[in-house]
């Protein structure tokens, strides 16, 4: 889900992985049917499908996604 314009080209942005955790880069590339492949620069703990994960370019809140496999 995107708050204004979607990400519709490969970008590096940053990501919230849980409510509390810091900020990390991610590799984002948007795929077909709304889904994105989102790779992260440094390993992350114990992500579970259907976790939702925050999208920010720079502190600017793009929007959210739910993980999958």
């Amino acid at each position: 889900n995107w708050i204004n314009k979607p990400v519709d080209c490969q970008r590096q942005l940053q990501g919230r992985v849980r409510y509390r955790d810091e900020m990390v880069n991610i590799n984002f590339v948007p795929l077909p049917n709304d889904r994105a492949k989102v790779q992260f620069e440094q390993t992350q703990r114990a992500l579970a499908a259907g976790q939702v994960l925050a999208l920010y370019d720079n502190n600017v809140l793009l929007g959210g996604a739910f993980y999958s496999r």
